[in-house]
């Protein structure tokens, strides 16, 4: 690999031939020319030429992470958006050791669907064991879009699917926001919005 990205040099050999000998063919002379002519194409000299090949090098590609404001540094190995994926995996598989890892002792579980929060992770667990066993063993979710922010945000577009055909009426966002324990991210807060199966239209926005 060093070697490719210096400069290289080859070297091409050519004989140089003299006029006398290719002006004349060697039946045409005298045997004492001849052996004039050939002792002096003996002496003749290789004549070398040597040429440089440069390697370019390819720019490298800088890539910019916007900053956070939060002077904590996250040590963890997985990023908001990645620790989001996990819980999703987590739930499809109806992983609920996963799942009581990666929500926070504090967190408040915010789903517009219901009356009420789940405040705490024993209640949110429970409302997550009921969402996976309602499920059923076909049920899925898939996320379309993630994207994350500072402070250890992050936001998500999904839909159910049965068998991987999306289900009518189950599309879906949610926003998270994560913190720092111990050398991983755990949900802190999540706020939920369900597609309404009502479709109201123009009625909605009145006469």
């Amino acid at each position: 690999m060093a070697t490719s990205m210096g400069f290289s040099s080859f070297i091409t050999g050519q004989t140089i031939w003299s006029k006398r000998a290719t002006n004349h063919s060697p039946h045409a002379l005298p045997m004492h020319k001849l052996r004039q002519t050939q002792h002096e194409e003996s002496k003749t000299p290789f004549q070398y030429r040597y040429t440089k090949r440069v390697t370019v090098r390819k720019p490298l590609k800088l890539y910019v992470v916007p900053s956070s404001n939060n002077r904590d540094i996250n040590t963890s190995p997985l990023s908001p958006a990645q620790t989001i994926m996990l819980f999703y995996a987590a739930i499809n598989e109806k992983n609920l050791k996963q799942l009581n890892e990666l929500i926070a002792e504090d967190c408040f579980f915010e789903d517009y669907s219901f009356t009420k929060p789940f405040q705490g992770n024993k209640e949110a667990l429970r409302f997550l064991n009921q969402l996976t066993s309602c499920m059923g063993q076909n049920m899925q979710f898939n996320v379309e879009h993630i994207c994350e922010g500072n402070d250890y945000t992050a936001g998500v577009n999904w839909h159910l699917d049965w068998n991987t055909i999306q289900v009518p009426f189950t599309r879906g966002c949610s926003f998270y926001s994560l913190s720092i324990h111990g050398d991983k991210l755990v949900i802190k807060k999540a706020q939920v919005l369900v597609e309404s199966p009502i479709k109201l239209g123009g009625t909605a926005l009145g006469s």
